[in-house]
């Protein structure tokens, strides 16, 4: 699975091109080369935390441990929870004979029993409840991701920001449910809600909040549809970006549900409402 490339900032076309070059060599075992390319990746998106896990398992390789060790704090401060990996992959064995492994591995448990991420970016100087905006992340992705890209916006705007894990995992990143698995929207759907309600009710106990509206990206922009659809009297509305939604003829059904009468929708391309 490649990992997803999002910021706009980034040279796409040169990033695929030495991932997949990158992915070679590995299979191949040519970790020098491997490294090079990912050295170039890293570059180009610094803080996706894939690319760092292969870039320390060809430093640990290589015996850059110093180096290697580095990647993979990295990686788990961008938000890496699979700590099964790091503790059995065989390209770490010589990382794992660090005394600061332990550490690591520690960081990436802690990463996968967090069910969000919060960043408050609430005011002193605000009188009053601070916005609440629930983020939710692309397919593929991890939270620290969008929480990245949102968090300036955050604390220059004085809000508190939320950002969940999809409800399906995929390896070790996340999704809302199955790219076409249309079927099994229906049971995604409950469990998203479920999620987000208890969320919501989580963050009012210790934080003094105001209005609430829901952001997604790419499929997370269906999810946060669905939240606003099963909300109508928490959420104020929703934000979506990249997202794509299935024709009146793929599923006509589906989007029945978003025409209600207190919910207003409207885009400048695709579908209209």
């Amino acid at each position: 699975m490649l990992a997803p490339v999002n910021e706009e900032t980034v040279d796409s076309k040169q990033w695929l091109v030495h991932f997949e070059a990158a992915q070679q060599a590995l299979q191949d075992r040519n970790f020098k080369v491997a490294r090079d390319h990912l050295v170039k990746v890293v570059s180009l998106l610094e803080n996706e935390p894939s690319s760092l896990i292969l870039l320390a398992r060809c430093e640990s390789q290589l015996n850059r441990i110093e180096d290697g060790l580095a990647s993979l704090t990295k990686a788990v401060n961008a938000g890496w929870e699979d700590f099964r990996q790091l503790e059995t992959e065989v390209d770490l064995a010589r990382l794992r004979e660090s005394p600061s492994f332990s550490r690591i591995v520690q960081q990436a448990r802690e990463n996968f029993d967090r069910s969000y991420l919060i960043i408050d970016g609430s005011l002193a100087e605000r009188n009053g409840p601070a916005p609440l905006v629930l983020l939710l992340h692309g397919r593929g992705e991890l939270p620290h991701m969008q929480a990245r890209i949102w968090e300036e916006a955050a604390k220059a705007n004085g809000w508190i920001l939320v950002v969940p894990k999809g409800v399906r995992r995929l390896g070790p990143v996340y999704a809302w449910e199955k790219v076409g698995a249309t079927e099994t929207w229906q049971v995604a759907r409950a469990e998203i809600l479920r999620r987000c309600q208890k969320y919501h009710a989580d963050i009012q106990k210790s934080h003094a909040i105001g209005p609430c509206i829901v952001a997604g990206f790419s499929q997370g922009g269906v999810a946060a549809l669905e939240v606003l659809n099963g909300n109508p009297e928490t959420i104020r509305g929703a934000v979506l970006f990249a997202s794509a939604f299935p024709t009146a003829e793929q599923e006509p059904a589906y989007l029945l549900t978003f025409r209600t009468p207190k919910m207003k929708l409207s885009a400048d391309s695709g579908i209209e409402f």
